[in-house]
């Protein structure tokens, strides 16, 4: 039977984020983020991510008190809407609220990384960190390199498995699996770059209020937040 919520059903529901997927990818690759081509592709994005995750809710696919081996295989991927909402928010063009949509971004990690913990598919993190209270160091940065090598290879995994000719159930499921573990580890990072965003946010808008001086302005050496490889 087909689940009604207005004009969408949920037979559509694979479609929809068959496109949204598709549309990170532009997003990340657009070279020209002022232009209205961008901004017509976000606003798209948002408004498709948002119709997904109201039938997802409608639906109740996840449940606090079930195993992942509950899901049906068709029902992973939706674990991922909040951590594409949270992307695409992070992406926005509008940069004179940027601070106020990586707040909303970084709602949105959290929230999928809630999910995550809850089908032990990620381990409690520190959602607070940034470059001034966690910075790279010598103690830390062999832990760094290790995610950055299971990155690698979970997207080479990934790669591997959606070229293949027969793709069962079992696969698909791998397949699946492996893109929310994928999407942990970026979430992960990416909250890790808007706490350390924020607080550079925070002190331009003070500038721009005239509630600081500009030679109180912070310096940062801070590399630009860039985000790649999406699944």
């Amino acid at each position: 039977m087909c689940t009604q919520i207005g004009d969408l059903s949920e037979e559509t529901l694979p479609q929809l984020f068959s496109t949204a997927r598709k549309n990170l990818l532009n997003i990340e690759n657009h070279d020209a983020r002022t232009s209205d081509g961008y901004r017509v592709l976000i606003d798209t994005t948002i408004e498709t991510l948002e119709r997904i995750s109201l039938v997802v809710g409608s639906l109740h696919l996840f449940s606090e008190n079930e195993e992942m081996d509950e899901v049906s295989t068709e029902s992973i991927k939706f674990l991922l809407t909040s951590a594409f909402q949270g992307f695409t928010h992070q992406h926005h063009y509008d940069y004179q609220k940027r601070r106020s949509y990586l707040l909303i971004a970084r709602e949105y990690y959290k929230d999928f990384h809630h999910i995550c913990e809850v089908y032990k598919l990620a381990k409690p993190f520190e959602m607070n960190l940034d470059r001034m209270n966690n910075p790279v160091t010598q103690n830390n940065r062999a832990e760094k390199i290790q995610k950055a090598k299971q990155k690698k290879e979970l997207e080479e995994k990934i790669a591997v498995l959606e070229k293949r000719d027969d793709i069962d159930e079992e696969v698909q499921r791998d397949i699946y699996i492996s893109m929310v573990r994928l999407w942990v580890m970026r979430c992960e990072n990416e909250v890790y770059n808007i706490n350390s965003e924020l607080p550079i946010l925070e002190h331009m808008e003070k500038m721009r209020n005239g509630e600081v001086a500009m030679s109180e302005s912070v310096r940062s050496n801070d590399t630009p937040f860039v985000i790649h490889g999406v699944a």
